[in-house]
């Protein structure tokens, strides 16, 4: 009866070396993710995203770089409150900016016509 008692206590000591060691192991592997995750020095060289949102203290967005419905990228730049103020985007010629008034409405427009010229359209 000893010798039974004796080989299960060694066989649970060696288990519990055997989770020692990898408790370890994964704690380390666990800090260097953290740890080279969170470094202040470390830099992307590409970052790819659908949509990126930069918002103020209040919450609200205050510039928006993302993906229309059509495809094309836009970019948006907004007042304090979420209003567009400003934005970048692609139409069917080209390249499009808009400065947005109070009303929301679009107030001036520098765009590519259909004979791919510039052109500055005033409301």
């Amino acid at each position: 009866m000893n010798y039974d008692i004796e080989k299960r206590l060694l066989k649970l000591e060696n288990s519990n070396k055997r989770s020692k060691l990898v408790m370890s192991v994964l704690s380390v592997l666990i800090l260097l993710l953290l740890v080279s995750g969170f470094s202040p020095n470390s830099s992307y060289e590409n970052i790819k995203a659908k949509s990126l949102d930069i918002v103020n203290d209040n919450g609200k967005t205050v510039l928006h770089l993302g993906v229309r419905s059509s495809g094309a990228g836009g970019f948006w730049i907004t007042d304090k409150n979420g209003n567009r103020v400003t934005k970048l985007n692609q139409d069917i010629n080209g390249g499009r900016i808009s400065i947005i008034n109070k009303e929301g409405k679009e107030a001036a427009t520098l765009l590519i016509d259909e004979n791919g010229n510039g052109k500055l359209i005033t409301q």
